[in-house]
């Protein structure tokens, strides 16, 4: 799997362009903008949730205990009672 330095080292910018272009964080010119985004086409690149979550020291990440992992119900109702309090889109 890609990560940022090899989407870099294939689009022949910076690391801190490629982060720029990823989080549209900063004005990169267009030329060089396309270049980072076919980089990032061509070798399948997924930004990592997990990754992003230790940079920030913030997951958005929430760990459940279940007790009996048989019970479906019991997960569904406990999958249905965190998306209706926690979720934004709620």
């Amino acid at each position: 799997m890609a990560n940022m330095k090899e989407i870099a080292r294939l689009a022949g910018v910076s690391l801190g362009t490629v982060s720029h272009v990823l989080n549209n964080s900063a004005r990169v010119r267009e030329p060089m903008r396309q270049r980072v985004l076919k980089a990032v086409q061509d070798a399948g690149y997924q930004p990592s949730e997990l990754a992003r979550g230790l940079r920030r020291d913030k997951t958005d990440m929430i760990g459940m205990i279940i007790p009996d992992i048989t019970n479906r119900s019991e997960e569904r109702r406990v999958g249905k009672e965190c998306r209706s309090r926690w979720s934004p889109y709620h």
